[in-house]
């Protein structure tokens, strides 16, 4: 029998015929390690950074679109002040600058994370922006709609195009209308 109980947790037990007594078998029980990770919005637009078509392929390129949760939506950052990769598809994949120091407006992407990569290494700042170890920041370019591709630029502070939010995973709530 399967028995879900509170918690994330399950219990299996052995299958037994009809009219015999169970065997004395232990059971074993199981816990989730499955917790959504947050979406990453951008503040001013109120999109979210999304893999495409929840593509997995190394080089795919990152854009902004509704924030519906899922895991293509799903990212990994580190606290304030900290650096590291930020990831997605639970940590298998790291967002990525496709070409490294050599363009000012880099793409960015997803790719195998690689330790100590600097092209994947970010620093979450308090002002939202997330700084790479070569000056650039996670930027969207032009006028922010679903589809907008997201880049790397010179960070500047207080851009609003350079500035991001962790969501909890799911659709965004509804605005409350004003009286």
């Amino acid at each position: 029998s399967l028995t879900l109980t509170a918690g994330c947790t399950d219990r299996v037990d052995t299958l037994v015929a009809p009219g015999t007594a169970p065997a004395a078998a232990p059971s074993r029980t199981l816990r989730s390690t499955t917790t959504a990770d947050p979406q990453l919005r951008h503040r001013a637009s109120g999109l979210c950074i999304t893999v495409p078509n929840a593509a997995t392929a190394d080089g795919t390129g990152l854009t902004l679109a509704t924030c519906a949760g899922g895991t293509a939506q799903s990212w990994r950052t580190l606290p304030v002040g900290t650096a590291g990769p930020i990831t997605v598809y639970a940590g298998s994949k790291c967002l990525t600058l496709q070409y490294g120091v050599t363009r000012a407006d880099d793409r960015l992407t997803i790719r195998g994370c690689t330790t100590g990569a600097g092209t994947q290494t970010w620093t979450s700042n308090a002002d939202g922006s997330f700084r790479n170890p070569f000056g650039r920041c996670m930027t969207v370019v032009g006028i922010a709609s679903a589809g907008t591709a997201l880049t790397a630029t010179t960070c500047t502070a207080g851009l609003a195009a350079q500035q991001f939010e962790t969501v909890a995973p799911g659709p965004a709530p509804a605005p409350t209308p004003t009286p």
